[in-house]
């Protein structure tokens, strides 16, 4: 076995792999990457690119920067259109595809209202959370910090 060590969540996690993991993680650029991924019941309906908060039950819940509860813990995005109540499958980091998104390519997306993402910074009165980049036209990389602050207008 090998250890890698892996800082999706902003801290840095020691994991033992075995070989057939180490197989799975592609070498993109001289980098390795790993996709990590969840599936589990969506308490809202998303659809991919939306963000959402994993609960204490277990699901997945649409986050919103103006609610404190959900936007300051482990944050994971749709991949799919999930109906609320029903499986799905989710990122802790990686690619995901959502297309003619709209948004500006290379720019950071911070997470808005009803698990939306921006590439516009939030303002007051918002908690201000960047989740990752916008990679093309269709694609997002989802990359949540593991950080927030509360965005407000100072005079």
């Amino acid at each position: 076995m090998a250890k890698i060590i892996n800082s999706i969540f902003g801290n840095a996690l020691e994991s033992v792999l075995t070989q057939d993991q180490i197989d799975d993680i592609a070498a993109v650029d001289g980098k390795l990457t790993r996709e990590v991924d969840l599936t589990t019941t969506a308490a809202n309906a998303f659809d991919a690119g939306d963000v959402g908060f994993l609960a204490a039950a277990g699901t997945v819940t649409l986050a919103d920067n103006t609610a404190a509860g959900t936007i300051e813990g482990l944050l994971v995005m749709a991949t799919e259109t999930i109906s609320g109540g029903a499986e799905g499958t989710f990122v802790y980091c990686g690619p995901v595809t959502a297309t003619s998104h709209g948004l500006t390519v290379g720019s950071p997306i911070w997470v808005t209202t009803e698990g939306a993402v921006d590439d516009a910074e939030p303002e007051d009165p918002a908690i201000a959370r960047r989740v990752g980049y916008v990679s093309d036209a269709n694609t997002l990389f989802f990359e949540p910090e593991g950080f927030w602050y509360v965005a407000e207008t100072v005079e």
